[in-house]
């Protein structure tokens, strides 16, 4: 499992976190995403590695979001 941390900019209510997690969903492998428009960020879980670009675009296509970074790490197995 690889657990990305996205920077984000532009995310302003819950209803744009929704707008946004919804977006990532469609992705696929992606197991769980947790949007904050307070902190500007989003978590996302997924099964493998996924492209950057198809990550920045999903969030972008969703509003007027934009993204500042992308970092990622492997998670243990349990």
């Amino acid at each position: 499992m690889i657990r990305y941390t996205i920077l984000t900019e532009g995310l302003r209510c819950g209803h744009c976190e929704a707008r946004v997690e919804a977006a990532l969903l469609k992705l696929g492998q992606v197991q769980s995403v947790d949007a904050n428009f307070e902190q500007q960020e989003i978590e996302l879980i997924s099964e493998s590695e996924l492209d950057e670009t198809a990550i920045t675009q999903a969030i972008e296509g969703a509003g007027s979001f934009g993204v500042r970074s992308i970092s990622h790490d492997l998670l243990a197995k349990l």
